[in-house]
Order: structure tokens, then C-alpha cells, then sequence
């Protein structure tokens, strides 16, 4: 049996408020017994939080859209691995979009964006080159101010945020280590 906190509220014989605070661990002046019998009735009946709910009163949904091309390219695999092991420090979780489909069934990048924002708290895009226009995702910024990040890919002006690599000098850095090493070929 599913159990709510207004139920668990019951049981203990408090207020709902109490119970949301009691297991969201915020402060509250109850009594060690009060405390100790709604943290039990929470765990016999496993309660789990109704995210849904909790997204309606805080307005977040402490997920993280990343959005690459298609799933199955190795970089962008590295690049979500990476993104994920971060996102494990933090409370939210990462949920992976490919853009691949949308871009076969001919679905407007900006309603693609658009959609996925209204499910998340911040977007990572991922290359993406081949859908998703740097004009789109300035839309996007302009009209709504939603975070985005870019990755391997750097959006004109100043507004989006990115981590890009420089090819250039890595190439010169990879040059001269060859070069040291007595390589002349």
C-alpha cells in the first residue's frame, strides 16, 4: 500500500506540514517522540515523496536535461558519464535526451527545446550541431532565461555558458611533445 503524508499525518496524529518537514529533515519544534513516530510509520509503509507535488510547490523538478544528437556516439557518452558522476554530488538527477528523432520527424528545435525545459531545472547540450542551431538555443535563452550550458560547442556572445576544447593548441601541445620525444615524421 502506497502511503501519502497526509495520511502518515493521520496516523501520527500532526499536521501534514509537520510530517513535510519532519522528513525533509527542516526545522520544526516538535517533540522527539512526535518526531521518532512519523519517521517510523514513514519507513513501515516505505513512503516515498509524490515528486509531482513537490515539483508544483517548489517549482523544481531537481533534474538536468542532457541533450545530445544520438546516444550511441562515444564522446557524447564520455561527456553524459562525466556530467553524471558530477550531478551524483548533488541532488539531481540527469536525464538523457537524444535529438536524433525529433530531427527525422522534422519537430522544430525551438518546440523541441521548449519542450524538454518545461521538465527540467537546466539543459547541457552536448554538440548537437546537427539539429539544434546556435540561433535556437539563443531563442530559447532570450525568451525564457532558462540555464543552459553548451558542450564542445561555443554559442555567440556571452549569454550561454560552455566548456569547449581548443583544438589548436592542443594540437601545438601534441606537436612539441612528439617533437621532445626525438620524433621528426
Amino acid at each position: 500500500m502506497k502511503i501519502t503524508a497526509t495520511q502518515i499525518a493521520k496516523l501520527a496524529g500532526v499536521s501534514q506540514s509537520a510530517v513535510s518537514k519532519v522528513l525533509n529533515n527542516s526545522p520544526i519544534r516538535i517533540s522527539t517522540d512526535r518526531r521518532e513516530k512519523i519517521i517510523q510509520i514513514a519507513k513501515k509503509y516505505n513512503y516515498t515523496p509524490n515528486r509531482a507535488a513537490k515539483t508544483l510547490k517548489t517549482g523544481k523538478h531537481n533534474t538536468i536535461a542532457i541533450i545530445v544528437y544520438d546516444l550511441a556516439d562515444a564522446f557524447a557518452n564520455e561527456c553524459i558519464n562525466a556530467v553524471e558522476e558530477y550531478l551524483d554530488t548533488t541532488y539531481y538527477q540527469a536525464y538523457w535526451v537524444s535529438c536524433k528523432h525529433a530531427h527525422k520527424a522534422n519537430q522544430d528545435p525551438i518546440e523541441f527545446l521548449q519542450n524538454v525545459s518545461q521538465t527540467v531545472d537546466g539543459i547541457v547540450i552536448i554538440h548537437a550541431y546537427d539539429y539544434i542551431t546556435d540561433s535556437d538555443i539563443m531563442f530559447l535563452k532570450r525568451t525564457t532565461n532558462f540555464p543552459i550550458i553548451t558542450i564542445i560547442r561555443k554559442v555567440p556572445g556571452n549569454r550561454i555558458s560552455s566548456v569547449t576544447i581548443d583544438n589548436n593548441i592542443g594540437i601545438h601541445l601534441l606537436m612539441d611533445h612528439l617533437k621532445k620525444l626525438g620524433h621528426t615524421d
